[in-house]
């Protein structure tokens, strides 16, 4: 860059000449310094020029400019007003699923400003949207009042090229960029016409436009008024039928119905005994409102409360308290009580059979295998089969062993299962009531069908 050392020189140095070299070498020569294409720049070369004699004061014009066509012009304001096209890219991040992962591809965009600007007068804030005017994208982000968002600029003979351009977050950065871009129009004599810019549209999110809906590249998406966050949906009422719109109304009065302090949502019986609300059994309940048998502010079906007592995490209420709030009723109907009561039967009378029977294989089989062991060979001392009444604790501590799962959770399924009077043969025989069993257990789904 250019460097005076007399006052009769009116172009301004650089930046370490004029506030280093000359103050400490030339105390004389200093002057204050103006960044190149300030107001305050442009009023000292006008001042330096008319000192100096390059322009009179009559109007007239020194010997050097009478043989030109007229008044001299500023080259720095021919430089400023210097235009250039605009190339724009835009990248962003797309991401796939497939069966085993979720693959994201990088992916650009390039498009050309519709009129060449004059970028050297231009400031960052109205660069920006000047510049997303390539892509439709102007009123889809605001530029920061201070800072942001990032871009980087390069042009040709740029050094280190697009790959180690520096990205320009606030004016300072934009003010250094305007001036190697001013030099490199200097040094080309005005034949640098075209710069790229490229913007990162997964950084730019913080200074996205709110009032309009974008879709993945920031075009507004009138379809469905949905937001789309580089292919994720974000999720919205009308993507979800009528039926499970209706079912989470009915899961938010329950909620605002049967509030707990303690546990966060109780059915609270007339005792005060807590019964938790789950996900399932909130399901479980407004289903049965949706179906018209019960209401939120009531208590819920019998059934469910059959179903709901005996869980470890629910301490054991006796049906006959489990009477719904604000109601003085003479007590359960008949079809309540021959449900509950058919139910109770089958189970204190099946399970027992069902147990008799098992020892009695288990016996026959532990004969026949004896019979048969050849009369060479010693006899086999064999270990006699469990007591019938620890047949379930044995096969449990087999099943956790097997799963590793603790012993404080397979004794809790113990308790469970015992004072429910379930056998092994009899939980084979419940395929098909695999939700009971994972209510009274409180195991995971795989671990009750591994059960």
């Amino acid at each position: 860059m250019h460097n005076r050392w007399s006052n009769d020189d009116p172009n301004q140095g650089s930046a370490f000449h004029e506030l280093v070299a000359l103050p400490t070498l030339a105390p004389h020569l200093a002057r204050p310094y103006h960044l190149p294409g300030t107001p305050e720049y442009m009023a000292a070369q006008a001042n330096l020029e008319q000192a100096s004699g390059t322009v009179t004061n009559d109007g007239g014009a020194d010997t050097a400019a009478t043989e030109g066509a007229g008044e001299q012009v500023d080259p720095d304001m021919l430089v400023n007003a210097h235009r250039f096209f605009v190339h724009v890219t835009l990248e962003w991040t797309e991401r796939s699923k497939t069966a085993r992962s979720t693959r994201s591809k990088k992916q650009e965009e390039t498009k050309s400003t519709p009129d060449a600007l004059e970028v050297l007068n231009m400031s960052r804030t109205g660069f920006v949207p000047a510049a997303l005017t390539a892509h439709g994208y102007q009123n889809a982000y605001i530029p920061g009042p201070t800072s942001g968002p990032g871009m980087q600029v390069t042009w040709t003979g740029h050094a280190g090229g697009k790959k180690r351009a520096p990205i320009i977050q606030d004016d300072s950065d934009w003010d250094m960029m305007k001036a190697q871009l001013r030099q490199q129009v200097r040094r080309t004599k005005g034949k640098l016409d075209t710069i790229c810019v490229t913007f990162d549209l997964d950084l730019m999110e913080g200074y996205k436009n709110r009032k309009q809906l974008l879709s993945p590249h920031g075009v507004p998406h009138e379809a469905d008024q949905m937001e789309l966050m580089h292919g994720t949906h974000v999720p919205s009422v009308a993507t979800f039928s009528a039926e499970q719109v209706a079912t989470g109304q009915a899961i938010e009065d329950i909620k605002a119905s049967w509030h707990c302090d303690k546990h966060g949502y109780c059915f609270i019986t007339k005792d005060a005994d807590h019964i938790e609300l789950n996900r399932f059994r909130l399901q479980a309940w407004a289903t049965a409102i949706l179906a018209g048998q019960c209401v939120a502010t009531g208590a819920p079906p019998n059934d469910l409360l059959q179903a709901w007592v005996g869980c470890p995490r629910v301490s054991a209420i006796p049906l006959a308290k489990l009477v719904p709030r604000g109601r003085s009723g003479p007590g359960r109907t008949s079809s309540e009580v021959s449900t509950s009561d058919t139910t109770n039967l089958l189970l204190t009378t099946v399970v027992p059979m069902v147990t008799m029977m098992a020892h009695n294989i288990t016996s026959t089989m532990q004969k026949s295998s004896r019979h048969r062991t050849p009369p060479s060979s010693p006899p086999r001392q064999s270990s006699p089969p469990p007591a019938i009444e620890d047949e379930l604790q044995t096969f449990l501590n087999a099943f956790g062993r097997a799963k590793g799962i603790s012993a404080d959770v397979i004794s809790d399924v113990h308790e469970c299962l015992r004072d429910a009077h379930y056998s092994p043969d009899a939980i084979a025989e419940q395929t098909l009531l695999i939700t009971r069993l994972q209510e009274l257990t409180n195991l995971p789904e795989g671990q009750v069908y591994s059960l």
